[in-house]
């Protein structure tokens, strides 16, 4: 007997996108960075003061091209963001100031000074504010009720392999499914709780001889609150490897791979319990 149990669906794996930013986009960053701190650095050197119109044009480029790398690097509050992006996006807050502080060291008139800071100030704080929108909530102790659940779903599966001997009926003892009858091929519970709901299940799958491979279709209707945990296990019949395919909320896919072929047909009866919070229907 083998089973393998899902896991809560995790975001969508990496794009390229999210490679290039999170290993490379780190490098113009750095560079600006450096580049403004050398230029404040030797802003003694510069003889010529600059008129309004030049240190305007000079603020507003640096605004664009300040834009422009942190869009290739990404809101750091995304998901897949890595360390480096998100200090790539972090550093040109530091750009923006060293610029703002060269143009207020090298320009005439106060003015352009004046104009600068404001429009850096402005720009920082939409970012900021676009950036904390972005934050995903935090689910208080979900490491705490994932533990929870999946002792559950382990807890009704070995009480299904513990009744699947001593009862000899469709339904098993304690509202669980315990052993389906020969002539039924599938059997559920399905109850609900300030919790949230769940299933549990039992299949007969029929396996032709010299078949090895199977794979079976639950549908749940009405739909559950949202992505359900899973777990199965096989209660009768040869040994089985099960693998719970994709799970959504209107139904889930099971693989059974019988762990050798048989020259003649075989069943296996599976037990599947299901649960789903009902706190992500929010």
């Amino acid at each position: 007997m083998n089973s393998l149990a899902s896991e809560r669906p995790c975001e969508r794996p990496p794009s390229f996108l999210d490679v290039l930013r999170n290993t490379s986009v780190i490098i113009p960053c750095l560079f600006a960075c450096f580049a403004a701190f050398l230029l404040l650095a030797r802003s003694h050197f510069y003889s010529t003061p600059l008129h309004t119109t030049q240190a305007v044009t000079i603020g507003l480029g640096t605004i664009l091209g300040i834009g422009c790398l942190r869009g290739l690097c990404g809101l750091p509050s995304k998901p897949f963001r890595s360390p480096l992006a998100k200090w790539g996006w972090y550093l040109q807050s530091l750009t923006l100031l060293q610029v703002s502080l060269l143009l207020t060291v090298t320009s005439a008139q106060s003015e352009a000074t004046a104009i600068v800071w404001v429009l850096s100030v402005v720009n920082e704080l939409v970012w900021w504010t676009v950036n904390g929108r972005q934050a995903r909530p935090v689910l208080a102790s979900p490491a705490v009720t994932d533990h929870v659940i999946e002792e559950d779903i382990e807890a009704r599966l070995l009480k299904s392999l513990e009744n699947s001997g001593a009862v000899d009926s469709p339904m098993g003892a304690a509202g669980t499914l315990s052993e389906i009858a020969e002539q039924t091929s599938q059997s559920w519970i399905r109850s609900q709780d300030e919790y949230g709901e769940s299933i549990s299940a039992s299949q007969r799958t029929l396996f032709a001889a010299g078949q090895r491979f199977q794979t079976i279709h639950l549908s749940f209707i009405p739909e559950l609150p949202g992505i359900p945990h899973v777990d199965a296990t096989s209660l009768e019949g040869p040994n089985v490897e099960i693998m719970v395919g994709e799970v959504q909320g209107f139904g889930l896919r099971l693989d059974l791979k019988l762990t050798q072929i048989y020259d003649e047909p075989v069943e296996v009866v599976i037990q599947v319990e299901v649960f789903a919070e009902t706190s992500q229907a929010a």
